[in-house]
């Protein structure tokens, strides 16, 4: 079999069948398509089961002379290990780092396989959640009901009825039970992706304020056939066509008890419009119930009608802050909503969402230098909230910005108004938690961070904002726990990834904080930060040529910028700390010198002093704010003010206590940035540094250990005893480090 070109043949992959002829997967009973680039990748590896092929070879092979971008393998990939239910283990499709991929399960050939079963979907141009035979029946029944009968059965008066009387799978306060499940998009265009996708989200908020419902949480992974085990009612949709007026969608009420779709109701585009969706949803989910509730109010933020389009770039916008990756979802977000704004200036929902993203400019890749984005926030916000003052993604906006600039007080009004038109917004209890880390209080940051999950418990991003509170207090089994929640919610949610791989670090657990990390990766080559962080995990564990490996990847993403140029040649530059003059030039002209995964702040410090330089620009305003009476030393600013400390003359003891109060606040992360240590060594009591330092290095690991013992101040204080020692730990611990990453790889 080894001479074929294309894929063919039948094959078993351990216990999952593959069918090389028509790229499917039978996965525990459910077929699912593939791409046929994705199948072909498939089957090579199948003939080289057990043996690293190399990228190249795989380019070759499947994509020939075409000249396509590295990506496009790297894609390919996840989308395999989606079909296969291996994004998360890793353990069919093993990656081997700077190489290839490897199948390391058994393949079995065969000329022959059973005839595939009837609820084989047809070909789609991805992979799809497979759906059950109940949805098929139920799908085609909607259409065939729509087509032909729908007119009569929705204004004739003979409708049937079913008893909605209680049942055992009702409340035990004889509230119904309902359960939304996702829509579908039947109208071949794209639009109708996002369009499905907010009706059902729409519709599920919409009923979560009825009390006389007994609402499950909305899963949109689940089909109607899980669905109806849990609930007596489940209700889901399809979108039919998109039409220049709004939108057709037909949705459907599935009744357990009688094991049947038991309405239809088409709602047609001069119902579906921006500022009615919710009411012209929830009018006939009511009426089939039985329960009589006042006329919905329209979507917050909008009055009157919204054209069309705009909505629909306003929804394309969502999609991609919720659901894109760390490198491309704010770009793409941008762009959807100023289309929606260039439509629709007066749209408050598309101005708030717009300053939401603007005040989140560098969470995680730099998406837009800060002067800019905040500028370009506080504009939005201004703007949405003149149009309606009580549009929550502004207030959030305003929540962020003011917790940043340590005006609690109004970041506080701006999240207590959220809560006045949704008390349970996720969002606003998640941007509590961060208000409350910035003001040092992370046991009410925690509270803030669990009320959010609850509120939210199948949101990825609740789960890891939970995760990073945890992490940043020290409990890692917790953190731990909340990452793969969001994770086994979104296998290709980036951020789980990334998070994950920071508190492995922060562990010192570097083996596991790699394969993490090249997992993100996977799934999102393009992003810069995660790029330059992995660099900065290899020179942790003493592998600088690895580390080189992935700051230029990170400088070709970079483009000709002075970034590009900073980044490969960091191990030349940082690490090796060669030509200090060029290195502090370039660090004060970086775009990239902090991001949501790693700061550099102290490596302008450090060059700073190695060049006996006045404190940068940056120190010293921000010096003016940090020596107010009323401003903390927090999580956001720690850097800076260890920098003043440093950079000025000694004994500012006003600085020096706030520093100690952020330290007995969050005293573990403290430790593992060598925050007390620094501040230590900058107030000459290097003895009581050393030791700080080996209680880190004991306990779990000095993050960048190569930068802080190579502090110009170390070349003094070398001698000091226990300092060869806490060298010859961390050494140790990096050889036990990479031999289990050379064991796994």
């Amino acid at each position: 079999m080894t001479g074929k070109n294309r894929p063919e043949g039948q094959f078993y992959i351990g216990d999952v069948q593959v069918d090389a002829d028509n790229n499917s997967i039978n996965l525990h009973g459910q077929w699912v398509h593939v791409e046929p680039k994705a199948m072909h990748v498939l089957w090579v590896l199948a003939l080289q089961a057990g043996q690293t092929v190399p990228r190249d070879s795989l380019f070759n092979k499947v994509w020939g002379e075409r000249v396509v971008v590295e990506e496009a393998l790297t894609r390919t990939i996840s989308q395999l290990r989606k079909a296969l239910n291996d994004s998360q283990a890793r353990q069919v499709i093993q990656t081997v780092p700077k190489r290839g991929y490897r199948l390391t399960s058994n393949v079995q050939w065969q000329q022959h396989l059973p005839q595939q079963a009837e609820s084989q979907p047809e070909p789609t141009s991805r992979p799809q959640q497979p759906e059950s035979r109940m949805s098929v029946i139920i799908a085609t029944a909607l259409i065939v009901i729509m087509v032909i009968i729908v007119p009569l059965w929705w204004f004739g008066a003979d409708e049937p009825k079913y008893d909605t009387s209680p049942t055992p799978s009702d409340s035990v306060a004889n509230q119904p039970s309902v359960a939304v499940t996702a829509f579908t998009n039947g109208s071949g265009k794209k639009e109708g992706d996002y369009l499905a996708a907010e009706l059902s989200e729409q519709l599920h908020q919409g009923l979560s304020g009825q009390s006389r419902l007994s609402l499950a949480p909305y899963q949109p992974e689940q089909n109607v056939e899980q669905k109806s085990k849990q609930v007596r009612f489940v209700i889901t949709g399809r979108v039919e066509r998109l039409t220049s007026s709004g939108a057709d969608l037909v949705l459907s009420i599935y009744d357990s008890q009688v094991d049947k779709v038991v309405r239809t109701m088409p709602v047609n585009s001069d119902e579906l419009k921006p500022g009615a969706i919710t009411p012209a949803l929830l009018k006939p989910v009511f009426e089939q119930l039985g329960i009589n509730t006042e006329e919905p109010s329209s979507e917050q933020g909008d009055s009157g009608q919204v054209d069309v389009k705009a909505y629909q770039y306003y929804l394309r916008g969502n999609y991609w802050w919720m659901n894109g990756s760390t490198s491309e979802w704010f770009a793409r977000a941008e762009k959807a909503f100023l289309k929606a704004l260039e439509i629709e200036p007066d749209f408050a929902s598309a101005r708030g969402s717009l300053a939401y993203i603007y005040a989140r400019y560098q969470f995680h890749d730099i998406y837009m230098p800060e002067a800019m984005a905040i500028t370009k926030a506080e504009q939005a916000i201004e703007q949405a909230l003149d149009l309606n003052p009580r549009q929550i993604d502004a207030l959030n906006a305003r929540a962020i910005i003011a917790t940043q600039r340590q005006n609690f007080k109004r970041a506080e009004q701006a999240l207590e108004a959220v809560f006045e038109v949704e008390p349970s917004n996720s969002q606003a209890l998640y941007l509590y938690s961060e208000l409350e880390i910035a003001r040092n209080q992370p046991e009410k940051a925690l509270a803030y961070a669990l009320k959010a999950q609850q509120a939210d418990p199948l949101s990825p991003w609740v789960n890891i904002n939970l995760a990073i509170v945890y992490g940043v207090i020290g409990q890692y089994d917790s953190a731990y726990q909340a990452l793969e929640d969001a994770i086994s919610i979104d296998p290709d949610y980036v951020w789980g990834y990334v998070w994950k791989a920071r508190i492995l670090h922060q562990e010192g657990k570097l083996a596991d904080a790699v394969k993490v990390l090249e997992s993100a990766m996977e799934l999102d080559p393009g992003s810069a930060a995660n790029s330059a962080y992995l660099g900065l995990i290899y020179l942790d564990l003493g592998l600088s040529g690895e580390a080189q490996y992935w700051f230029e990847h990170t400088a070709a993403l970079y483009g000709d910028s002075v970034d590009a140029r900073f980044w490969k040649n960091f191990v030349r530059l940082v690490y090796q700390r060669k030509d200090a003059a060029l290195r502090f030039k370039l660090l004060t002209q970086l775009i990239s010198l902090k991001s949501g995964t790693y700061n550099l702040m102290p490596v302008l410090l450090q060059t700073a002093e190695e060049l006996r330089r006045s404190a940068p620009a940056l120190i010293t305003a921000e010096a003016r704010k940090i020596k107010a009476s009323d401003r903390l030393v927090n999580i956001q600013n720690v850097e800076q003010a260890l920098g003043l400390l440093s950079l000025s003359a000694p004994g500012d003891q006003r600085l020096i206590n706030k520093l100690v109060q952020f330290e007995q606040a969050l005293p573990q992360w403290s430790a593992s940035q060598a925050m007390g240590a620094r501040r230590l060594l900058a107030t000459g009591q290097p003895r009581e540094a050393v030791n700080a330092l080996m209680q880190t290095a004991n306990d779990g690991w000095l993050v960048h250990h190569w930068l802080r013992l190579r502090h110009p101040l170390w070349e003094q204080y070398s001698s000091v005893p226990g300092f060869d020692t806490l060298r010859r730990t961390i050494k140790q611990k990096q050889q036990t480090q990479q031999a289990l990453l050379e064991r796994d790889f």
